[in-house]
């Protein structure tokens, strides 16, 4: 499907919370309700993030050619004291580097599934209700940043808020795409069971098998992605090549293959 000018309009209003609520309650129920439409307005909206990233780079890239081109400083210090101010400075640095190192978390080691699931992890974007009134910082940290840790700490402070269950959908999606599954997984099970998520059921499935997948419930996760692949849902090639990957790396299948 193909947007026309006045759909872009709407759409960039409406991702920027200034649309009026009349025409914010119309163009949420065209997106709860049309697939094809969701589809093409979520193409427009990684296309635009990804002329933004391309015009970041481009920026930064016209900053270090300005760097480049200016003239070095001449210091009129005498040589032995550049020569100890630049080791001072170098010592310096090397001490804040090892005390950054060492107080760093380091990230867990992702096991095979966890690494399947992650690799095959793909952002849902914010068609909430409540966009026009949600607080930016979470809407920025989930559809801009994609800082999914941060992101499902915001959604599940506004769940607790406000008990609106969108913001739990939005909290467990962050929370596959972060690699906290169990977080996720009993979440997703109750709202794959909503009515009021039934429009995005698939999508709600979808994260569930990757939930599953994350903690290492494959066969869970084959059973789900085997259901999905009875539909046609916009994500059916992404699934069944999923599917086939699993099956692939599974003990049996490994065996027959050395056989």
């Amino acid at each position: 499907m193909e947007l026309n000018a006045k759909d872009i309009t709407l759409l960039e209003t409406y991702w920027k919370a200034e649309l009026a609520e009349q025409e914010r309650n119309a163009l949420e129920e065209r997106l709860n309700t049309d697939v094809d439409f969701r589809e093409a307005a979520n193409e427009l909206q990684q296309l635009q993030k990804g002329l933004r990233d391309i015009q970041r780079r481009q920026w930064k890239n016209q900053l270090a050619q300005l760097e480049q081109k200016a003239p070095a400083l001449e210091l009129t210090k005498p040589a032995w004291w550049k020569k100890w101010w630049i080791l001072l400075i170098g010592v310096s640095l090397l001490i804040v580097l090892a005390i950054w190192l060492l107080s760093k978390e380091r990230k867990p080691q992702l096991n095979e599934n966890q690494a399947i699931a992650q690799a095959a992890f793909d952002h849902f974007p914010y068609y909430g209700a409540t966009l026009g009134t949600s607080p930016q910082e979470a809407i920025r940290l989930y559809e801009e940043d994609h800082d999914y840790v941060k992101a499902e700490q915001a959604m599940q402070t506004l769940f607790q808020e406000t008990q609106d269950s969108t913001y739990l959908l939005y909290a467990a999606i962050a929370a596959v795409g972060s690699n906290q599954a169990e977080k996720a997984i009993p979440v997703l099970e109750q709202l794959a069971k909503s009515a009021r998520f039934e429009t995005i059921r698939e999508d709600v499935e979808w994260y569930l098998a990757l939930g599953y997948l994350g903690v290492g419930e494959k066969k869970l996760a084959i059973d789900i992605l085997l259901h999905l692949s009875t539909f046609q849902h916009h994500k059916h090639s992404q699934i069944r090549k999923l599917i086939a990957q699993l099956k692939l790396n599974s003990p049996d299948e490994r065996k027959s293959k050395k056989k």
